[in-house]
């Protein structure tokens, strides 16, 4: 699905979930402390969220398309169509995953618009503020640094033996996370700010 951008419609949408999946109170919060070590979402920053969000989606949740009283289907805002969002959804999706592996100290939407701006500003691309107004030309040069960069700090995690030859990147994600298990939570988080990375 395509992820809003607004923290409130995550929110309505988690909480759709709840219900769609029938959770207790207690069952949720523990769902919400067992993705974000968070028990309410009135804490949470955006990643913190969005991981939510995927918890939930992993647990069933199936997010329906709005309607209206004639039950047709609403059209996305003109922002948010399926072109403009999915590049955009794909750099907060890398962005979630580097700060849980962590190669990233701040997950936040915040810091992802501050690496943003940095790496608009330093590449010769029109400087953006945020994710949100990125071109698509913008979008896939993020991508693909966020990828190299997230492809160098897992090799450099791996020993030699747990490396198994080049990978695509989805692939040597799905290794890194069989290899780490837990990594956010039981591994100590590398000194890396997002703005160190050019």
């Amino acid at each position: 699905m395509a992820y809003p951008v607004s923290i409130k419609t995550l929110i309505t949408k988690i909480h759709i979930a709840k219900g769609q999946l029938g959770l207790d109170d207690d069952l949720y919060r523990a769902i919400l402390k067992e993705a974000t070590d968070k028990t309410s979402c009135s804490e949470m920053n955006f990643a913190e969220l969005m991981m939510v969000l995927h918890s939930m989606e992993k647990r069933g949740f199936k997010a329906k398309a709005p309607t209206n009283k004639n039950g047709k289907r609403f059209s996305r805002p003109s922002d948010q169509t399926a072109y403009s969002r999915k590049p955009q959804d794909k750099i907060v999706a890398i962005w979630i995953t580097m700060q849980r592996h962590g190669f990233v100290k701040d997950g936040s939407e915040t810091a992802l618009d501050k690496f943003i701006n940095n790496q608009t500003r330093q590449t010769g691309m029109f400087a953006v503020t945020s994710l949100r107004f990125l071109s698509p030309q913008q979008a896939s040069k993020i991508i693909e640094t966020l990828k190299k960069w997230h492809i160098r700090e897992m090799t450099k995690a791996l020993t030699p033996h747990e490396v198994v030859g080049v990978m695509p990147y989805a692939d040597l994600v799905n290794h890194f996370n069989n290899m780490f298990p837990g990594r956010d939570s039981t591994h100590p988080r590398h000194d890396i700010d997002a703005e160190d990375e050019k």
